[in-house]
């Protein structure tokens, strides 16, 4: 399935500790994205926390440890393209001391970590991390296929052979490029890791 399958808007400074590399998400500006591309980089995008998570705990953050992408993509001049891709990294959701009272109960992070598994039908592992918890989920992800494109004004729409579509905000300056994505485990979870895949034109 293409990478390419998430929007997001603005700029948002991603960097801090526990984050992943320092970065900021460009806002969607259109372009030209036709010709032969390099994946250089993934920028997460920490506020973007997955809405099943929200259903647990409204106040829960993202970090990212070592979020990065790999790869090639041409987009050709007839609309097709073929990519081959690969994102790895480890996503946590930190959860405060506010998530794990429920009325007069104060649960446990394997309680949470059973509640977030049975939500979002991933596989976290949650430990104490200072007064809450840090739950984590590795993602290793890869793209090898093929497919049509199309650019409306700042969106990328791209439908695989395989027959996956996607909407994608999309920024070309020159020779780089930034495609906001969504990253996922496996197809069947609601964790999501979320951001920009950022392009070099070759």
């Amino acid at each position: 399935a293409t990478l390419s399958t998430f929007g997001c808007g603005g700029s948002d400074d991603t960097s801090g500790p526990g984050s992943g590399a320092s970065c900021s998400l460009e806002a969607a500006c259109g372009g030209d994205i036709t010709g032969n591309w390099k994946i250089v980089d993934f920028c997460p995008d920490t506020s973007a926390v997955p809405e099943a998570i929200t259903q647990i705990c409204e106040t829960a953050k993202l970090e990212y440890d070592e979020p990065s992408s790999s790869g090639t993509i041409a987009y050709k001049a007839d609309k097709t393209y073929p990519q081959t891709a690969s994102a790895t990294g480890t996503g946590y959701l930190v959860l405060d001391q506010a998530c794990l009272k429920q009325g007069t109960v104060t649960l446990t992070c394997k309680q949470i970590e059973e509640a977030i598994n049975d939500k979002s039908k991933s596989k976290v592992a949650c430990s104490a991390a200072g007064s809450g918890c840090r739950c984590g989920l590795s993602i290793n992800q890869k793209a090898d296929d093929d497919g049509t494109y199309a650019v409306a004004g700042q969106n990328l729409s791209v439908t695989s052979k395989a027959g996956g579509k996607s909407d994608n905000p999309v920024c070309v300056k020159s020779d780089k490029a930034f495609i906001t994505v969504t990253l996922s485990p496996d197809a069947d979870t609601a964790y999501t890791f979320k951001g920009q895949l950022q392009l070099q034109k070759q």
